[in-house]
């Protein structure tokens, strides 16, 4: 929600279908927002909570997947990059779906598409992220995680729909990530608008969406199984 609203209430349709189709156990924390909580809140929060994770619930970093859509998309790369700068180790995956990379807003997607995207607005955007970055510049890579250094990342699976104004962010952060020689699936949907995962009860390229991620998790779990094997 842009960093200032919705909560895991407003998304616990999207998180159950990813847990069902997943098989996965699925956490999803309450992260302080913006305008009230501007960054490093919601950054300090996901990584206390991947800390928290790893030393007090004892999980493994490969028992750990990282997801996040749209503001929580470009909060999961920002706390990839993170986590390297802090030393910590990779979570086994992660998966964002249109996420926002960039809040300066700058893509040619926030140029050629606001017509097209129903859900967002350019304008808007653009205060959100002021809200959301407070004093610290829009360009610094833990807000703006498109502007960092994108190499050493584990696997990360990209969604993004051809109709929504990030469509540039998802592209971008993809095509750096793998001029740095980190592993990124990048997939475009035809004629859909920002997280059509939400409407997984009514369209089918939704449903399908979840089931790639699904599939998607199943493929880094086996890869990762048969080169670490007991």
């Amino acid at each position: 929600g842009a960093y200032c609203i919705c909560s895991p209430r407003t998304h616990r349709s999207l998180t159950a279908s990813l847990a069902r189709e997943s098989q996965m156990d699925v956490y999803v924390p309450d992260y302080r927002l913006a305008p009230e909580h501007s960054y490093p809140a919601a950054l300090d929060d996901a990584i206390k909570t991947y800390c928290w994770l790893l030393e007090e619930e004892h999980f493994k970093p490969d028992d750990i997947i990282i997801m996040g859509d749209s503001a929580g998309g470009g909060l999961a790369l920002a706390a990839l990059l993170k986590i390297k700068a802090m030393g910590l180790p990779n979570p086994l995956t992660a998966v964002v779906i249109s996420p926002w990379t960039d809040l300066t807003v700058s893509g040619d997607s926030a140029l050629s598409n606001p017509e097209k995207d129903p859900i967002l607005s350019v304008d808007k955007a653009r205060e959100w992220a002021k809200w959301y970055a407070g004093d610290t510049p829009l360009e610094d890579p833990f807000v703006s995680p498109v502007f960092g250094d994108l190499s050493g990342l584990p696997p990360i699976l990209i969604q993004v729909g051809t109709d929504e104004i990030l469509l540039s962010d998802a592209v971008r952060f993809a095509v750096f990530a793998a001029m740095k020689d980190s592993d990124v699936t990048l997939t475009i949907e035809e004629d859909m608008s920002h997280v059509w995962h939400f409407f997984w009860q009514y369209i089918p390229e939704a449903k399908n969406a979840i089931k790639d991620i699904a599939q998607f998790l199943d493929k880094q779990i086996d890869e990762w199984q048969t080169t670490h094997p007991e």
